[in-house]
């Protein structure tokens, strides 16, 4: 899995490289008028402090690590001169690899932990985005920008596995999402830009609540893509 990660970011680089051979040719950039965009590439979740508490009144916490995972956006635009307004949507998915416990509290009583235990979990995400963007308008065919987003984002969390004990949870929150970022969008022909582009995406704290087990884990996730732009 890991080869495949510096396939795409060694094809991002060297994409980078080929288009930087053709900076002096003029630009050919939309001011006005609908467009639609998409865009995919490496999901990087934070290990993510994580939250368990028992209806019985037990109650753990630890932090959650992550494998590598991937992200998929889509959105319909409007430009406004050098400024940028769509709506979008999104799709993540990081799934957790180890769980270590670092206290649990039982009875009023707190033991500090140092527990690791491997899981079978997905966890992914669905957001709903109000994004501003602005471009740096040039005299080349290279336009950085800049982006950030308001909206929400339904996060689910399904645990199959802890160690070797199958588990049934099967959860899903709504919260309050944001993202920021920024890239460069290269003119292929008219009408037509490819983008390279990061993204902060991040969220409220979703609480995961089975009426026995409720989880809240945080959110924190980092995105490396390669999009594309359709004026029209």
């Amino acid at each position: 899995m890991l080869h495949n990660y510096r396939n795409l970011l060694a094809l991002i680089f060297g994409s980078t490289l080929l288009l930087s051979s053709s900076i002096g040719m003029a630009k050919d950039q939309n001011t006005d008028g609908w467009y639609f965009s998409g865009a995919g590439g490496l999901a990087i979740q934070n290990n993510a402090k994580v939250e368990v508490v028992i209806t019985t009144g037990e109650k753990g916490d630890g932090d959650l690590s992550y494998d590598n995972g991937y992200a998929f956006t889509g959105a319909i635009g409007k430009y406004l001169g050098d400024f940028r307004l769509e709506g979008e949507i999104s799709y993540r998915r990081n799934d957790p690899d180890f769980l270590t416990l670092r206290t649990d509290t039982i009875a009023g009583s707190t033991f500090l932990e140092n527990v690791a235990a491997k899981l079978d979990v997905e966890q992914s995400s669905l957001g709903f985005m109000i994004n501003g963007l602005y471009d740096f308008k040039n005299n080349s065919k290279f336009t950085p920008f800049v982006l950030g987003g308001i909206g929400v984002s339904l996060q689910t969390l399904d645990i199959s596995r802890v160690v070797t004990i199958a588990t049934f949870y099967d959860e899903s929150d709504t919260v309050v999402a944001f993202q920021a970022g920024g890239g460069i969008s290269y003119a292929v022909a008219k009408n037509n830009h490819i983008t390279l582009q990061y993204r902060y995406f991040g969220s409220e704290d979703p609480e995961f609540d089975d009426g026995v087990d409720k989880i809240t884990i945080d959110n924190n996730n980092h995105n490396l893509m390669i999009g594309f732009t359709r004026s029209f």
